[in-house]
This record gives structure tokens, C-alpha cells and sequence, in this order.
């Protein structure tokens, strides 16, 4: 198979899973990028700026704009750790708790479909795959 095919299928992938949250939220002042901040804030609570731009493989820069959408939007909040008070953890508000319960069969449906006709073995080794050319391709 041509590596170009191969990236095609993937950008097609994330085109249709975009597009299906897209259809959720368009009713909310907020795009898929947004989204996709909010919800791994939602799944790793407490995690920093910093952290999460690792997460996401994205510049600090990137985090801070998407960052203050969501804490004008009041859907999360930065609060001080009371362990380390150098360090501001993000945080879920009761307002964003009640947004993403609206999502909470989002991660299921991608899940199984996107999952349908394959074994857990397959998706394995293809997730074990796709993290090995990710991290090749950082060599070119």
C-alpha cells in the first residue's frame, strides 16, 4: 500500500469523526479543536496547561487560546493545587459537567462504530502500528 493511501484513510477517518461532533455542538459557541481540549480536560481532571499540550502534541500557545474559550464559556476553571501552588490544575465546572453529559454516548458510538467487524487483537496491533509510524515520522 502507498503511504500516501494510508494518510488519506486516516484524514478521511478524523474528517468523520470531526463531522459527527461537529453535528453535537453546533448549537454551542464552540468548534470540534475546543471540544476536544474540553474533553480530555474532562477525562485527566487537574491537569495543567503544560501537561496538556504534551497531551495533544500541540505548543503551549495553542492550549492557552483554546484554554480561555472554554474558562470565559465557564465550562472549566483554573484553580491553584493546594499541594504546589506554582501549579494551576484545570477543572470541570458544574456548568461543564452538565455540557458533557450531554456527550457522555459520544465516546460509545465512535467506539462502536468506527470498531464494528473488528477483533480487539486488530485494533491492537493497529493502534500499536499507528504509534509506531507516528513516532518514525517525527524523523523525517
Amino acid at each position: 500500500m502507498n503511504p500516501f493511501d494510508i494518510g488519506k484513510n486516516l484524514r478521511q477517518m478524523i474528517r468523520n469523526v470531526r463531522q459527527f461532533i461537529n453535528k453535537g455542538i453546533r448549537d454551542f459557541d464552540m468548534n470540534e479543536g475546543q471540544f476536544e481540549y474540553f474533553f480530555m480536560i474532562y477525562k485527566h481532571t487537574g491537569i495543567n496547561q503544560k501537561e496538556l499540550a504534551e497531551m495533544m502534541c500541540v505548543s503551549k500557545a495553542s492550549v492557552t487560546k483554546a484554554i480561555k474559550k472554554l474558562l470565559a464559556a465557564g465550562l472549566i476553571a483554573r484553580l491553584k493545587d493546594k499541594n504546589d501552588l506554582r501549579h494551576y490544575g484545570l477543572y470541570i465546572t458544574e456548568a461543564g459537567k452538565k455540557f458533557a453529559k450531554q456527550f457522555d454516548d459520544y465516546e460509545a458510538r465512535i467506539k462502536e462504530v468506527m470498531f464494528s467487524g473488528i477483533s480487539d487483537e486488530e485494533i491492537k496491533l493497529f493502534s500499536s502500528i499507528v504509534t509506531r509510524m507516528k513516532e518514525n515520522s517525527r524523523k523525517l
